[in-house]
Protein backbone atom coordinates (compact mmCIF):
# COMPACT_ATOMS: atom_id res chain seq x y z
CA UNK A 1 0.00 0.00 0.00
CA UNK A 2 1.42 3.51 -0.74
CA UNK A 3 0.32 6.54 1.23
CA UNK A 4 -0.29 9.79 -0.30
CA UNK A 5 1.80 13.11 0.67
CA UNK A 6 1.65 16.73 0.23
CA UNK A 7 4.88 18.25 0.11
CA UNK A 8 5.95 22.14 -0.68
CA UNK A 9 8.87 22.70 -2.56
CA UNK A 10 10.84 25.60 -4.32
CA UNK A 11 9.86 25.34 -8.01
CA UNK A 12 13.79 25.90 -9.07
CA UNK A 13 14.73 22.74 -6.91
CA UNK A 14 11.84 20.87 -8.17
CA UNK A 15 12.88 21.06 -11.24
CA UNK A 16 16.53 20.90 -10.92
CA UNK A 17 16.09 17.72 -8.78
CA UNK A 18 13.80 16.05 -11.73
CA UNK A 19 16.14 17.11 -14.48
CA UNK A 20 19.04 15.17 -12.98
CA UNK A 21 16.63 12.01 -11.67
CA UNK A 22 15.71 11.76 -15.65
CA UNK A 23 19.43 11.54 -16.08
CA UNK A 24 19.18 8.87 -13.62
CA UNK A 25 16.33 7.10 -15.22
CA UNK A 26 13.90 8.18 -11.99
CA UNK A 27 11.23 9.52 -11.38
CA UNK A 28 10.87 12.13 -8.33
CA UNK A 29 8.71 9.38 -6.50
CA UNK A 30 11.33 6.89 -6.70
CA UNK A 31 14.13 9.15 -5.57
CA UNK A 32 12.49 9.97 -2.62
CA UNK A 33 11.71 6.40 -1.76
CA UNK A 34 15.27 5.73 -2.55
CA UNK A 35 16.44 8.31 0.22
CA UNK A 36 13.54 7.74 3.01
CA UNK A 37 15.03 4.08 2.35
CA UNK A 38 18.45 5.14 2.70
CA UNK A 39 17.43 7.10 5.58
CA UNK A 40 16.11 4.03 7.24
CA UNK A 41 19.06 2.03 6.83
CA UNK A 42 21.34 4.12 8.29
CA UNK A 43 19.13 5.05 11.24
CA UNK A 44 19.58 9.06 10.36
CA UNK A 45 20.13 11.03 7.40
CA UNK A 46 22.56 9.40 4.84
CA UNK A 47 24.67 12.72 5.02
CA UNK A 48 26.02 15.26 7.17
CA UNK A 49 24.56 18.46 7.53
CA UNK A 50 27.30 20.89 9.33
CA UNK A 51 27.56 24.57 9.64
CA UNK A 52 31.34 25.36 8.14
CA UNK A 53 34.06 26.24 10.94
CA UNK A 54 34.12 29.80 10.21
CA UNK A 55 30.41 29.87 10.42
CA UNK A 56 30.05 28.16 13.50
CA UNK A 57 32.79 30.26 15.20
CA UNK A 58 31.05 33.68 14.20
CA UNK A 59 27.88 32.26 15.71
CA UNK A 60 29.04 31.08 18.69
CA UNK A 61 30.89 34.34 19.60
CA UNK A 62 27.43 35.92 19.15
CA UNK A 63 25.58 33.52 21.27
CA UNK A 64 24.96 35.48 24.57
CA UNK A 65 26.30 31.68 26.57
CA UNK A 66 29.78 31.83 24.70
CA UNK A 67 31.47 33.16 27.31
CA UNK A 68 29.61 31.27 30.14
CA UNK A 69 30.03 28.10 27.84
CA UNK A 70 33.72 29.38 27.58
CA UNK A 71 34.08 29.52 31.51
CA UNK A 72 32.80 26.35 32.35
CA UNK A 73 35.20 24.87 30.23
CA UNK A 74 37.81 26.50 31.68
CA UNK A 75 36.92 25.53 35.17
CA UNK A 76 36.14 21.71 34.19
CA UNK A 77 39.85 21.39 32.70
CA UNK A 78 41.41 23.12 35.02
CA UNK A 79 39.80 21.15 37.55
CA UNK A 80 40.30 17.82 35.06
CA UNK A 81 43.91 18.60 35.39
CA UNK A 82 44.37 19.22 38.84
CA UNK A 83 45.59 22.91 37.94
CA UNK A 84 42.48 24.84 39.40
CA UNK A 85 44.76 26.24 42.10
CA UNK A 86 46.74 27.60 39.91
CA UNK A 87 44.70 29.58 38.16
CA UNK A 88 43.89 31.21 41.46
CA UNK A 89 47.97 31.62 42.00
CA UNK A 90 48.11 33.36 38.37
CA UNK A 91 44.88 35.64 39.23
CA UNK A 92 46.53 37.19 42.23
CA UNK A 93 49.97 37.43 41.14
CA UNK A 94 48.46 39.59 38.32
CA UNK A 95 46.29 41.46 40.50
CA UNK A 96 49.61 42.54 42.80
CA UNK A 97 51.38 43.25 39.60
CA UNK A 98 48.52 45.46 38.59
CA UNK A 99 49.00 47.04 41.92
CA UNK A 100 52.47 47.68 41.73
CA UNK A 101 52.72 49.33 38.62
CA UNK A 102 49.72 51.60 39.74
CA UNK A 103 51.48 52.80 43.18
CA UNK A 104 55.03 53.52 40.69
CA UNK A 105 52.93 55.44 38.37
CA UNK A 106 51.32 57.25 41.07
Amino acid sequence: MKKRITIRIDSDIWEEAKDLYEELGLDLETAINVYLVKCIFVRGIPFSIEIPPSLMEESMRSSPYYAKVREDLKRTFLADSGLEGLEKDNSSQDAKKRGKAQGERG
